[in-house]
This record gives C-alpha cells, structure tokens and sequence, in this order.
C-alpha cells in the first residue's frame, strides 16, 4: 500500500452518548430537540487542515413507556440507536419492543459469524450479466451467500452489515475475491476467453492499505488479464473520501482494472462521483427499473441515465430486470449489459459453468439453466 494514504481519520463509528431530559411534557418537544441536534453536527468543522462533517444516529426510549429502569431505558434506546442506523443514519427512532428482536437476532448472527468463514459455511454465487444487443453472457456478478448450521440461509441483507460493523467484511471481501478469480479463471480456460467478473467492494475493505496488493496479486496468481476484474464501488466508499480515495482509483485504473459506480440514482451526489473518480461503467439501480414498463417516470429517468453514461464515454447496466417488457425497452434505448431474474438468479458455480458450455451462452439457455 501506499504509506502516504495511511494516516486517514476513521470517522465510520465514534462512541455512543447519552443524553438525558427530565423537563419534557410531550414527545413533539423531544422531536424537535432530537432534530436541531442532528441539524448541529451537519455543519462542517475543522481538524488541522482537514474539513469534516458529521451525520448522528439516535436512539430514543422513555420513561415509564419504555422501561423504569435507567438500565433498561439505556438498553431500549441503544436498541433504536441501532435500529437508526439500519435505517440509514442520520436520523432518530423511538424505540418499540420489536427493536429488541432485532437486536437479539443481530447479535446472533454475529455470534455465529466469527467462525462462519473457518468452518466453510459460505459460497460464492454468480448473477449473469448478459449484452443486450446480442443476447450473449458476457460476465458475471459475485455475491456472498452464508448457510450456517444454527440459523440457516442468512440473507446478506442481514449478514453483510453486521460483517462491516465488526471489521470481518475484509477477510471475507478477500474471500471473494480470490474465489471468484480462481473460478473466473477455470471458465476462461474452458469456455469463453473474453470473460469477466464483476466484486462488490464495501467502504471497509477499501480502507485496507493492502487491497491493491492483494487484488493485483490474485490476478497475477490465476494468470488473468487485468482488465477481466470489475470493482463495483458504492457511495458508502466514496461518502468520506480524500485524496487516497482517488488515487487508489486511479491505481486500479491504470492497471487495467474496470471500476463501476453501483447503485446509481440511489446517493445525494452520484452524479458529481461520475465527474470525479475514473469509472468506467454506471450500474442503474434496480429501484429504477421496477416497474418502467408501466411507470413513464421510471422509463425517462433510465433513459436519461444511459444517455447521460455514453455521453461520458461509460457503459451502462441495468440490473433488476424482471420481465421481458423491460428488456426489450433497456434494448431499445441501447443499455449495454443487463442482469436480473428474467435472465436468472444468482446461481452457484457448477451450474454457471454448465451455462457456459455454449460458446455464446444466450439468453433463453441461461433462463433455461436457472
């Protein structure tokens, strides 16, 4: 890694504090305190030469309603903390006893989430990524899938949180990585040679100074063209970016390596990261094409967004596809590559390497395989 990019300030958690009133009549006041607080920390201050902002998660619990102990309204109110956060951040929840159900169901999963990658409870699953105007697989997408022994398949809707609260989102983002690019490599050997593979990469495991590393290690090891990996960055990396954040962008870049913008349209500034970072594709989120078949609003911003991608020179995905009315219309306004259920589901790696026994998996054999 870079040692000159090593000295960034963490600012992803802080300590939790208490606040404490025993002069409010009514929750509206409350409301209204909980809000200005929030409001308070949006304002930028200073640490040396370093310009910061802050966002607050808060959590709320009343008494008698919520307990009559103060160990019991703490407890509840760290609950809603939480519950906040989950939410988002940066903003507040009154706390309700199924805040608690949750709590307890977290704190399983990352009981059971320690040993998770040791004892071999995940797998690596693959979502085709088709070209629309040949209908031919091009690539796939790598998604992380947990079967644990206590608590059954676990949605990474649950897991993947908890894993980047508790720091074992790094081991198990290399786990990824180098499992998607061993299997990468057996398909381009196999089957088809212009193949890729698209890994998410979270906001923890690109603060690791020892990710380039790694990744141009791995790809030297299975004797894959740089260009064959895809790095899907989030707003989550990007939000407390500095000048490390772009460098190692451009680090990745001048590898070779393909950087793609997910979730797009779903952030406050995408469009100012597509001006300021070097991507190379533009993921539409699948929020916006759900129902654009039927919904005129949804189609005009999709069509917009892949006009606006080849305008910068990107390539634009489309993923959620469900139907082929939506296909036929992302075609039509000429989105490069799609991904969803109509194609298929996320599929393990047996079965993708059966789909790629056609020289030019198309889409009705994927369809038929999954």
């Amino acid at each position: 890694g870079n040692d000159s990019c090593t000295d960034t300030i963490e600012l992803s958690e802080v300590p939790s504090h208490v606040i404490l009133f025993d002069d409010i009549e009514n929750r509206e006041d409350l409301k209204k305190i909980t809000s200005r607080i929030l409001e308070e920390f949006h304002t930028p201050f200073k640490i040396n030469s370093r310009q910061l902002s802050l966002t607050v998660s808060a959590g709320i619990s009343v008494y008698p309603e919520n307990g009559l102990t103060s160990s019991a309204l703490l407890k509840n109110a760290d609950s809603a903390m939480y519950y906040s956060k989950e939410q988002g951040r940066d903003q507040f929840f009154y706390f309700d006893n199924s805040m608690n159900e949750r709590v307890a169901k977290r704190f399983a999963i990352e009981e059971q989430l320690h040993d998770a990658l040791s004892n071999k409870e995940f797998e690596v699953y693959y979502q085709p990524k088709v070209e629309s105007s040949t209908g031919c697989m091009v690539g796939v997408e790598a998604l992380l899938r947990w079967n644990n022994p206590l608590l059954g398949n676990v949605s990474p809707e649950d897991f993947i949180p908890v894993a980047e609260h508790t720091g074992l989102i790094v081991p198990l983002g290399k786990y990824v990585l180098e499992e998607s690019l061993r299997n990468l490599s057996d398909w381009r050997s196999s089957s088809v040679k212009a193949f890729h593979v698209a890994v998410n990469i979270s906001p923890n495991q690109f603060r690791d100074t020892r990710l380039y590393d790694f990744i141009k290690d791995c790809l030297i090891k299975y004797d894959l063209p740089y260009d064959s990996l895809e790095l899907e960055i989030t707003e989550g990396v990007l939000l407390f970016a500095n000048s490390c954040t772009s460098e190692i962008l451009n680090r990745f870049r001048a590898l070779g390596i393909k950087l793609s913008l997910d979730d797009f349209g779903t952030g406050y500034s995408s469009l100012s990261y597509l001006k300021e970072y070097p991507f190379d594709i533009v993921k539409i989120d699948r929020s916006f094409v759900m129902d654009m078949e039927t919904d005129s609003n949804n189609a005009k911003l999709v069509a917009a967004t892949v006009m606006m991608g080849h305008s910068l020179n990107l390539k634009v995905v489309a993923e959620g596809v469900e139907n082929a009315e939506q296909f036929e219309l992302l075609k039509n306004m000429g989105c490069d590559y799609i991904q969803g259920y109509f194609f298929s589901r996320p599929v393990n790696v047996q079965v993708l390497s059966d789909m790629l026994l056609s020289a030019c998996p198309s889409i009705e054999a994927v369809a038929r395989e999954s």
